[in-house]
Parts: C-alpha cells; sequence; structure tokens
C-alpha cells in the first residue's frame, strides 16, 4: 500500500492558504495539480513563504534545515 498521506509543511501551507484552491492560486497551478502533491516543489517553497510567511525549513525542512541559535552558553 502506498503512502498517500500529505508532508506535514504541505499541511500547513494549504491551512494557511485557506485550503487547496487557494493555496493554487499562490503558487499559478490548477487545484487538480495541488491536490495531488504528496510536498510542495522546491520550485515554489520560496514563493508561499512570501506569500504565507511561513518559513521555508517548515515548507521543507528536508531542504532548509531550521536556523541554528547563534547563543553561546558557558
Amino acid at each position: 500500500m502506498a503512502n498517500t498521506e500529505r508532508d506535514p509543511g504541505l499541511e500547513i501551507a494549504i491551512y494557511q492558504a485557506g485550503g487547496v484552491r487557494k493555496l493554487s492560486r499562490i503558487v499559478k497551478r490548477t487545484s487538480a495539480t495541488v491536490a495531488v502533491w504528496k510536498r510542495i516543489p522546491v520550485a515554489h517553497v520560496m514563493t508561499i513563504e512570501q506569500a504565507l510567511l511561513i518559513p521555508r525549513y517548515e515548507l521543507r525542512p528536508d531542504i532548509y534545515p531550521p536556523p541554528i541559535s547563534r547563543l553561546r552558553f558557558g
């Protein structure tokens, strides 16, 4: 059985956009195209980040790791 679950970053983007249809307008793709995504294609990460103010490391942590804290302890 294939894994049909969406990546958490995609789920966040869909929620913040207000649905698949609205996210599809942001990335200028059909809602049918966005509906079958399992994760956000790299080509659309920056567009979604700018439009929805979701950091790229939340959208695709496999490509953009979270920033490392610059605080030093000790």
